[in-house]
């Protein structure tokens, strides 16, 4: 009689452990599924910004208002490359320079690749100003005539 209470609750026990494993696992997937979410999208600051094509609108001039927010998007620049895009000429009286962020990279964990560049930018004050961006030899100027 007693061998055959045992069966019964030793086929209890493996049941318990073998859920207790099963529900951890599933909860670590949960985690790891939302944590790779939030690395691979990254905030915009100028949810309402005029967006500029620095490819299309080289050398042209764009009308802005004071207060208006601008953001200069620079897409599939090279993760890791030897260089960026960067600005080398900015009026810091006439434009207003906020953190760049990036959007559209690899997936988590991955090395290489290529994402958006996006600077973010606002008009402060009235007058004519010329923004260069470099990378390696190629050039983009963009002109502001600010309101």
């Amino acid at each position: 009689m007693q061998m055959n209470l045992l069966k019964p609750i030793a086929f209890i026990g493996i049941m318990a452990f073998f859920s207790a494993c099963s529900s951890t696992k599933s909860t670590k997937t949960a985690k790891t599924e939302t944590k790779e979410e939030v690395v691979v999208t990254p905030p915009v600051a100028n949810v309402n910004a005029l967006q500029v094509d620095p490819h299309l609108q080289n050398g042209k001039t764009i009308n802005l208002k004071v207060g208006d927010r601008f953001d200069v998007v620079f897409l599939r620049e090279c993760i890791g490359c030897a260089e960026v895009w960067r600005i080398t000429n900015i009026d810091k009286e006439k434009i207003g320079q906020m953190e760049s962020t990036y959007k559209n990279g690899p997936a988590a964990g991955v090395n290489g690749g290529s994402q958006d560049h996006i600077f973010h930018f606002s008009a402060k004050n009235t007058g004519v100003s010329t923004l260069t961006f470099v990378y390696f030899k190629d050039t983009r100027t963009i002109t502001f005539d600010v309101k």
